[in-house]
């Protein structure tokens, strides 16, 4: 049986880039998300080490990290897009997230003031196609279209 994940985490971001996944051979458009404040936003996470029993005790190898990233249903004016989003923490809460002494009733709590709301209202825009080939690289990538 896998213990769960205990340690949280808050991934920064200023935005992201990413196309929603399609059905059938409709082109993917991808679409630059971030907050619509302009600075940054904490998405709620979680990680851990495992450590591989199967590796000696003095292998540099012996420990794995898992981490995920918490989703919830997306905003509405976000839905279109994709049904699932981040849930992005409000910088109020950004400590307390990190914070061991938290358990995890209180972290529970710390999740219902994140999500689809206004606490953190986040914007998108199309962006080019050229974004969706890892060769491509560049400022640019980022203007709307």
């Amino acid at each position: 049986m896998a213990r769960p994940a205990r340690r949280r985490v808050p991934r920064r971001v200023r935005g992201r880039a990413g196309a929603p996944a399609r059905r059938g051979k409709v082109p993917k458009q991808p679409y630059w998300i971030a907050p619509g404040d302009g600075r940054s936003a904490a998405f709620a996470g979680l990680y851990e080490f495992w450590r591989d029993r199967t590796k000696a005790d003095d292998d540099p190898d012996r420990w794995l990290v898992s981490t995920t990233i918490i989703t919830t249903d997306a905003a509405p004016y976000l839905a279109e897009i994709h049904d699932r989003m981040p849930l992005a923490l409000p910088s109020d809460a950004w400590d307390a997230w990190l914070d061991p002494a938290v358990d995890a009733r209180g972290a529970a709590d710390l999740l219902g003031l994140g999500g689809p709301h206004d606490d953190v209202p986040m914007v998108a825009r199309e962006i080019s196609t050229l974004v969706n080939s890892v060769t491509n690289d560049g400022p640019g990538l980022l203007e709307a279209v």
